[in-house]
């Protein structure tokens, strides 16, 4: 990545093109004081978010990326249930990239073993009423 786009907060492109896809949770995000405009295009600002990322077979963690985003946009980010698309570098799953172009893929997490398995709580749980109160796909 270009010097020049990793301190305005430029995507890491070759990141978008071959990292593993998942599905991130926006937990945070922080504005910096650095915004970029081209020609006559929207103003974008450069912003750290910290998402929750889960990746297909393994267990959800977080991860946070410095990346640029229309302003106008970024009234439409709802910490804690703005889930987006990510990709994460194979080689060190820290490094992330938000791809805000495709839409969050479907991933399964790995079963749980032991006394916090499904099984296990069906099996000897107690039986027990849950109200949904919010739902998002």
């Amino acid at each position: 990545m270009g010097l020049f786009n990793k301190i305005t907060g430029g995507a890491d492109k070759k990141l978008l093109q071959t990292g593993l896809p998942g599905r991130g949770i926006i937990t945070e995000l922080k504005l910096t004081g650095t915004t970029v405009q081209t020609g006559n295009g929207l103003v974008q600002r450069s912003c750290i978010f910290t998402l929750e990322v889960s990746l297909d077979g393994k267990d959800p963690y977080t991860a946070s990326c410095k990346q640029r985003m229309p302003e106008i946009q970024i009234a439409q980010i709802q910490p804690g249930s703005s889930t987006v698309c990510v990709r994460a570098n194979p080689d060190d799953l820290s490094r992330v990239a938000i791809d805000f172009d495709s839409e969050p893929p479907t991933v399964t997490t790995p079963a749980a073993h032991g006394s916090l398995s499904a099984a296990h709580i069906l099996a000897r749980g107690q039986p027990a009423r849950a109200v949904i109160v919010e739902w998002q796909s």
